[in-house]
């Protein structure tokens, strides 16, 4: 029987799961997993105005050491944690937006087939996966009645009503924030965020790139476009990080890694 040596499975006890529970812990909510110790550490230093918690997908440990291991984020880097089960952008993502694993939310795939509809569905954008569009009028809504959960940002405003919540996403996301903001890009990305910290308060934002992996999975691990896309992405995070000062921290993670097949 082959074994597999290099495979890399999660570690509940040291995953993305357990760095959205620091963020929660740190806003006082109340929840059953571990939180992250390092990133617990830093959250303990001080009180901070923002915290930004910037998502780059497909970005692991193998795709920064491969293309920057001396740059920006290895310089700045606390932890290494593992994703969840499956290690895909749907179910990992979600772990963000739930606080939960993908085992209780039922989030697990891009394309999830339904039985109450005969078909399969993307999850993100609701739409029927082979022919592209909404369904008309279903007699059940399966997103609200089956696939609902809490997201972080109602768990946060329910016990930390003072602090505003924000998700800056792809215009195809769904929106879960009371505050939803469209960046198609790092630059617009960049832009909401320094925006948002000008607006008084203390403030929880989450913001999703769906870069490098659409960039990865098109050209693969070791592309000119994938090293371009991760250089650009450590600059601008850098610039920001200066502009923004010392009353803000930046979470940067991401949901899964790659590796070329």
């Amino acid at each position: 029987m082959k074994e597999y040596n290099d495979i890399v499975l999660p570690n509940y006890n040291h995953s993305i799961l357990n760095t959205i529970t620091s963020i929660l812990k740190y806003y006082k909510v109340d929840t059953k997993y571990q939180s992250l110790k390092s990133l617990d550490d830093v959250l303990n230093e001080k009180k901070y105005k923002n915290i930004i918690l910037f998502i780059l997908d497909g970005m692991g440990e193998h795709i920064l050491n491969n293309i920057s291991k001396d740059g920006y984020f290895n310089q700045n880097k606390i932890d290494i944690v593992t994703s969840v089960y499956p290690s895909t952008t749907t179910a990992a993502l979600t772990t963000y937006y739930s606080g939960k694993p993908p085992y209780e939310t039922g989030w697990i795939g891009w394309s999830q087939y339904f039985k109450e509809y005969g078909r399969a569905l993307d999850m993100f954008s609701h739409k029927e996966s082979y022919l592209g569009d909404y369904l008309k009028k279903p007699l059940k809504d399966v997103f609200q009645d089956e696939m609902k959960y809490e997201s972080v940002f109602d768990m946060i405003k329910k016990v930390s009503p003072d602090v505003k919540t924000f998700e800056i996403e792809p215009e195809y996301a769904e929106k879960r924030g009371d505050v939803h903001i469209v960046a198609n890009n790092i630059d617009e990305l960049v832009t909401s965020i320094k925006d948002i910290c000008q607006i008084s308060g203390d403030k929880f934002i989450l913001a999703y790139s769906d870069n490098p992996d659409g960039i990865l999975h098109k050209y693969g691990t070791d592309s000119e476009e994938a090293f371009n896309y991760v250089k650009e992405a450590e600059i601008k995070i850098e610039n920001l990080k200066k502009e923004l000062g010392e009353e803000s921290v930046i979470i940067v993670s991401a949901d899964h890694g790659h590796k070329n097949i």
